[in-house]
């Protein structure tokens, strides 16, 4: 099961990380190996608990899926969450493909009135039964 849900569950990940950075980013400097220039990387607090209750997405799932896409990290005696420039240009264009959004705002549950139910499948059941008797004589 967690195969056919994998790939929503790195496109819903990377969307939580993604909208965290532009809201609460903050901006740091570090040294890039191969040219000994600095770049900017952008630093967000968010726990893989926080990611599983934004995303409903169970805590083995998410950690399974970071750990698959080599996102979790670790790194100076804490464990990271990374995203890098590769997977963020991936998922920009995963996102442009996609042609169906689900608005959560649009969405409307109306709960079944189980008691309802139940008294419709009874007088159904007993129609049923009537029907039987009916033929059997």
């Amino acid at each position: 099961m967690q195969l056919s849900y994998r790939s929503y569950w790195y496109q819903t990940i990377v969307e939580i990380l993604l909208n965290r950075v532009s809201q609460d980013g903050d901006p740091v400097h570090c040294a890039v190996e191969e040219e000994d220039e600095h770049d900017t990387d952008t630093r967000v607090a968010i726990s893989v608990m926080e990611l599983c209750e934004l995303t409903s997405i169970k805590k083995d799932d998410v950690l399974s899926t970071l750990q698959l896409y080599e996102m979790y990290n670790y790194l100076r005696g804490d464990y990271v969450i990374t995203l890098t420039a590769e997977m963020i240009d991936a998922y920009q264009k995963a996102m442009q493909k996609r042609q169906l959004r689900i608005d959560p705002k649009l969405i409307r549950y109306c709960p079944k009135d189980w008691p309802k139910v139940r008294m419709q499948r009874q007088a159904q059941r007993e129609a049923w039964q009537q029907m039987a008797a009916a033929a059997q004589q």
